[in-house]
């Protein structure tokens, strides 16, 4: 008879044979292993977000561009600017940027939408005062073909909570209202309309287009600070358009109060502002007072410092 041979399971290699050294994973060094995968993620999250933002904001930076390239093609067709109310152009219609300027971008929508906001139906729901507002991450609601004499949208949602409008446009940009004229300004307001190219004292420091939550923009040196950077709270249209959509801290999610002006050169943020002379640019949000954003505007005696 043949001896019987002694094998050390211990020795068994991992596919049955014999083999030195083969063994499974202790529980011990497992969790040591899923230990130091953690730690390399820990590590590595924070540089992905920052090139995920980056990636963000070159977009952003290049929608801001198209939509200038398209604005200076509107305008050396049509003569003036689009909030100037034409002869063709209907009151319903005349705030509407976005629809006058889809032939002029080849009707490419993400042209029109930042990439660091994205539709939010249940945050909508949540709070009913952001039915067509935008945020910082959320982009405007714009009615193109709307009727402005039926109900209100707030009326119709309260009506049908789980009303989803279907002819609705969105956009995370501003268009400059002091370009042309919105409605029948009166006497005061009237001579800080730009009208035509030919009325631009400096178009490389006149804002076109700028990071926004809504389709239409007209600050003032007479306006205060916006008091959160995630919402509009209050002055509507007249707004500084200071939002955290962009910057070392990425985009805010919720509420950013902010109490004072000092405190907004250590934020990090910045708004991307398309200018006349067709250049985009990062314009931090305290340096937006510096703009030219109507033809007497007066940097120096805006209520920001």
């Amino acid at each position: 008879m043949y001896p019987v041979e002694y094998i050390d399971e211990n020795r068994r290699g991992c596919n049955g044979s014999v083999a030195a050294g083969c063994r499974a994973f202790t529980l011990i060094e497992l969790l040591v292993v899923v230990s130091i995968v953690a730690v390399l993620a820990s590590l590595l999250l924070p540089a992905i977000q920052k090139a995920h933002d980056k990636a963000k904001s070159i977009k952003c930076i290049n929608n801001a561009r198209q939509l200038g390239i398209a604005n200076a093609l509107y305008v050396m067709d049509q003569g003036f600017h689009i909030a100037n109310q034409g002869p063709q152009i209907s009151p319903v219609q005349h705030l509407h940027w976005l629809d006058f300027l889809k032939d002029y971008h080849g009707g490419d929508k993400a042209v029109r939408v930042c990439p660091s906001t994205k539709e939010q139906l249940s945050k909508r729901a949540e709070n009913k005062s952001l039915i067509q507002l935008g945020t910082a991450d959320l982009p405007y609601r714009a009615w193109i073909t709307r009727d402005f004499a039926s109900a209100s949208i707030h009326e119709i949602v309260a009506a049908n909570p789980r009303y989803v409008e279907t002819n609705v446009i969105h956009t995370s940009y501003g268009y400059n209202g002091w370009m042309g004229k919105l409605g029948r300004p009166s006497a005061e307001y009237l001579p800080k309309y730009i009208q035509s190219e030919g009325e631009l004292e400096n178009a490389s420091k006149t804002p076109v287009f700028v990071d926004w939550i809504m389709n239409i923009t007209t600050p003032g040196d007479w306006v205060p600070l916006n008091r959160d950077l995630y919402y509009d709270t209050g002055w509507g249209l007249a707004t500084m358009p200071t939002l955290a959509r962009h910057g070392s801290r990425g985009t805010a999610r919720s509420s950013m109060p902010v109490e004072s002006s000092a405190a907004m050169d250590a934020l990090g943020y910045v708004n991307h502002v398309s200018f006349y002379d067709g250049h985009v640019d990062k314009i931090q949000l305290k340096k937006l007072w510096s703009l030219t954003w109507h033809k007497s505007y007066n940097p120096d005696t805006t209520l920001v410092r």
